[in-house]
């Protein structure tokens, strides 16, 4: 079988664009707060007319971290979250 019968999404890829490198492996977080320090006037999301920064991200992602801390969430707690579909 193909790679795009197993991963139908790679159909969709540029094709000038090599995705078969690899990946660092560590936390989520590390990449934000890199990429914060790079780029943190950069546009990082703009959703329904909100505009938000990859410094605005990083310091909403690190005050949500905070905040799930403080109520007694640790390292191997299961977190859930429901968000609206949009």
């Amino acid at each position: 079988m193909t790679d795009t019968t197993h991963r139908p999404w790679v159909a969709h890829y540029p094709a000038d664009v090599d995705w078969s490198g690899t990946i660092d492996q560590r936390p989520l977080v590390t990449y934000l707060e890199d990429t914060a320090k790079r780029h943190g006037a950069r546009l990082a999301i703009d959703f329904l007319g909100r505009k938000t920064t990859y410094q605005e991200l990083n310091t909403l992602v690190a005050r949500a971290a905070q905040g799930l801390k403080n109520l007694g969430v640790q390292k191997g707690t299961r977190v859930g979250l429901c968000l609206p579909n949009t």
